[in-house]
């Protein structure tokens, strides 16, 4: 019997992949394959042997029982998650409670600094010699 040559188009649907995949293929398993007819090139039918198609296998059916058992897990994750969460909250409320007031203290301790700053500074009395340091009842 003599080869059947098809062109890399047909052959693409026939084995139900790509046409690009045929082209990267014909590179490598399905080298021996290939005929030059022309310009175009044809493959051989009996390389189809290397796209074996795979029938589908029918889905199990899941049994009640484990799907509402799976649903109760997850409904506990989400319990848990939402505790969680609010663990998580009400840390980050007192985190935010505790810096507004450190602001607070930093805003007032730098208005102190400021008013201090801007007092007048004493100026130190001439230094006295100890006579006259002595003679004060005058």
């Amino acid at each position: 019997m003599q080869p059947t040559y098809l062109t890399v188009k047909e052959f693409a649907e026939l084995s139900g992949t790509s046409t690009q995949n045929i082209y990267k293929r014909m590179k490598t398993d399905l080298k021996p394959y290939i005929k030059l007819d022309g310009n175009k090139k044809t493959i051989d039918t009996a390389a189809l042997k290397f796209f074996q198609t795979f029938e589908p296998q029918p889905l199990q059916p899941v049994e009640i029982n484990q799907n509402a058992e799976i649903i109760e897990f997850l409904k506990m994750q989400l319990t848990a998650r939402d505790n969680q969460i609010d663990r998580l909250l009400d840390h980050i409320r007192d985190q935010d409670e505790r810096l507004k007031e450190s602001n607070q203290k930093l805003n007032q301790l730098q208005e102190e600094k400021r008013l201090l700053l801007e007092e007048p500074v004493p100026t130190p009395e001439p230094n006295k010699s100890l006579i006259e340091k002595l003679m004060f009842w005058k």
